[in-house]
């Protein structure tokens, strides 16, 4: 990681912006994609282990087997029927899953749909509504549309979002996405400095600080 920031920084320092997006973009983007996919797993999983009856286990753990056995098509099916089925937290998980089956058999558009229908669904719980935002915009930046990204972001900053160090994060990366490196290095260096941002987070936005030559 560090030999790769590294080079992030030499480019950065010979005003070569596109240069360094066309290199790392698709890399720092795949790490955020990767966080925001674990967290939303490790929700997903806590909810309906606290929500849901025994009997309605067997069909989402046959769901979940589909997924790793890499039958993304076949699972993305399974979390469809139930979605249908079920009702209030089991319904929106199940909704998250068949989209991230989706992205993953490169179904983005049907996935996209899915994130939307759910942000903008007021029967579900706000949390699970910011989460489809997320998703979203990290696929929609991955895809090259940062504008699109950016308007599904902009809502899930305040202090009250459990999402909002993941937004902040890929609001930095869009602005490097358009080349506006300055705002790019205040999304970073409030994200570096903010002492409720995760860890790992935090991590990462001191790195991008430095090779955007923003660190002090």
């Amino acid at each position: 990681m560090a030999d790769i920031f590294q080079e992030v920084d030499e480019d950065v320092r010979r005003d070569k912006h596109s240069e360094l997006w066309e290199k790392y973009g698709k890399f720092v983007i795949a790490i955020a994609v990767v966080v925001v996919g674990a967290t939303a797993a490790t929700v997903s999983w806590r909810e309906y282990s606290k929500n849901q009856k025994l009997e309605a286990g067997g069909d989402f753990a046959a769901a979940k087997a589909l997924v790793v056995a890499n039958k993304d098509a076949e699972a993305a099916d399974a979390f469809a029927k139930l979605a249908a089925d079920a009702s209030g937290g089991y319904t929106w998980i199940s909704r998250l899953e068949e989209a991230a089956a989706l992205a993953r058999s490169k179904n983005i558009e049907a996935a996209l749909k899915i994130y939307d229908a759910l942000a903008a669904d007021s029967s579900a719980d706000e949390n699970f509504r910011q989460l489809a935002k997320l998703h979203a915009a990290s696929h929609l930046l991955d895809s090259g549309d940062a504008a699109g990204a950016r308007s599904r972001l902009e809502t899930l900053t305040s202090a009250d979002s459990p999402w909002r160090h993941s937004a902040r994060e890929l609001l930095g990366l869009a602005a490097m996405a358009d080349g506006n490196t300055a705002e790019a290095i205040k999304t970073f260096k409030a994200l570096s400095e903010d002492a409720t941002t995760p860890r790992g987070a935090r991590a990462r936005a001191a790195e991008m600080l430095a090779a955007l030559g923003g660190a002090e």
